[in-house]
């Protein structure tokens, strides 16, 4: 009984660990999420493999000194998990932050262009400009997911891609880039977003 209690005890904290892990992971975007999801894969198939072999003895064939050491290497795997999905996350902050202030000013425009087309004084050029600027922040949305989503498909995760009238400011999730790298980075941006080459100004992320 003494190690079938031992054993549900480190299962709950287990548990515990991975609901504050997505908890946290609430804050931040896909890519973390999936680091999550493949590292808890790797976790389940290594907790298999040893509880696999460990189910070939009876619970009264167990030494303590075995049983500590599968309890051990359990507690071991939850604190590699953790740890290695808050770093990717920490690392990730700052273009979390980006796309949140980015949303932010495109919803306060929309509303104040709301305003205006609701504003019994406001003339119809008036309406109609604020309608024109609506579609416009819409189809800037649109482009820069498409662009973000092929560069994350193309092995830059994380990365931003912010639209403005003619320009565009792309944020890559690397130290360094190389030349390779910049024009394939430029030919997916100009082929996503409409945007000259030469209105591309591409940033490095410092780690």
């Amino acid at each position: 009984m003494k190690h079938i209690w031992k054993r549900n005890q480190i299962i709950i904290t287990a548990l515990v660990i991975m609901v504050g892990v997505a908890g946290y992971l609430n804050f931040t975007d896909n890519s973390v999420k999936e680091t999550l999801s493949w590292q808890k894969n790797q976790k389940e198939k290594v907790n298999t493999a040893t509880n696999a072999s460990v189910a070939e003895k009876t619970e009264e064939e167990l030494t303590e000194q075995e049983l500590a050491e599968v309890d051990v290497t359990s507690e071991q795997e939850d604190e590699k998990v953790g740890e290695a999905v808050l770093t990717n996350a920490k690392g990730n902050d700052i273009f979390y932050s980006i796309k949140l202030e980015r949303e932010q000013t495109r919803a306060e425009n929309k509303e104040i262009f709301n305003e205006i087309i609701n504003n019994a004084n406001a003339t119809e050029d008036q309406k109609n400009d604020a309608i024109n600027s609506i579609m416009e922040i819409a189809d800037f949305a649109e482009k820069e997911n498409a662009a973000e989503t092929l560069l994350s498909a193309k092995g830059f995760d994380g990365a931003v891609v912010s639209m403005e009238k003619d320009n565009v400011d792309v944020v890559i999730n690397k130290k360094e880039l190389t030349e390779q790298e910049i024009t394939q980075i430029e030919d997916i941006v100009t082929r996503k977003t409409g945007v000259a080459m030469d209105k591309i100004v591409i940033s490095t992320a410092n780690k």
